[in-house]
């Protein structure tokens, strides 16, 4: 590409026309100018052709009035948000409609046939049921009826361990059978009492107050025939013979003469 200049009276020296020299072809070189009639301003960025643009075409995805979102619907701007009505919005797929609700009604003949089933294991007010299998249970965590057992005593769902008490005394006053135990109510399920010689008279206290006999009414150990065959049993008592009126008492044997008694007890602590 040749750019050059073209008089137009050679001989003259007339005026130059610039001209582009493009594969040995002349062609005149022009500015663009724009004004209304009787003005010429050069085009620039400055100044550049006036043209309407509403005849142009627009990108892909262009923000149209087509592809503004309808009135009353939400967008965010700056982190605020302007308040839509959502009633023009489409729903997601699958969303629970008035028309899909349907779908979740009950197969009502496959009720018919349930309800049937249910109404012949009905009487009365009662649903009847047959257990084929249950969980272990254990009586220290179901209120359930046990059989009697030989290592424990329950107090409702408390097992209690049974425990053993013996004493042999031949000194007057409060002797201690069970010793006291802090926080624990003793309870006495069976005790024997034989007085090995002579005659003897007893009664049982817990330190303040009197359980089996009193200081007035003592239980004779009288003997009847051989030395030491005097004496008393209360069998086993689940429920117990007595127990010490508070917690933290012991279980003492008051004795009224220096003769020789030996005594057995099954206690259990609550």
């Amino acid at each position: 590409m040749t750019y050059g200049t073209t008089t137009l009276d050679a001989g003259a020296g007339g005026d130059g026309i610039a001209h582009d020299d493009v594969g040995g072809e002349i062609f005149q070189r022009s500015k663009l100018a724009v004004g209304a009639e009787g003005v010429a301003v050069d085009v620039s960025a400055a100044n550049p052709i006036p043209a309407t643009a509403a005849s142009l075409p627009l990108p892909a995805g262009a923000a149209t009035s087509a592809a503004q979102l309808p009135d009353g619907h939400a967008v965010t701007v700056d982190n605020a948000s302007i308040a839509v009505t959502a009633a023009a919005l489409p729903l997601p797929s699958g969303a629970a409609t008035e028309a899909t609700s349907a779908a979740i009604l009950v197969d009502t003949a496959a009720m018919d046939t349930n309800i049937a089933t249910v109404a012949g294991a009905v009487s009365g007010t009662e649903i009847q049921a047959d257990v084929i299998t249950q969980p272990a249970r254990a009586a220290t965590t179901d209120t359930i009826a046990v059989a009697l057992m030989t290592n424990v005593l329950h107090d409702g769902t408390t097992a209690l361990t049974p425990k053993d008490a013996k004493l042999s005394t031949a000194s007057t006053g409060n002797q201690a059978l069970v010793a006291a135990v802090a926080g624990k109510t003793t309870r006495v399920v069976a005790l024997q009492v034989i007085c090995a010689a002579g005659t003897n008279a007893i009664y049982i206290n817990d330190g303040t107050a009197d359980l089996y006999g009193d200081a007035t009414i003592k239980i004779p150990l009288d003997v009847t025939g051989a030395t030491g065959s005097g004496g008393f049993t209360l069998p086993f008592n689940p429920l117990g013979w007595f127990e010490t009126g508070a917690d933290n008492r012991p279980i003492n044997i008051n004795l009224g003469s220096a003769n020789g008694v030996i005594a057995i007890a099954k206690y259990v602590e609550v």
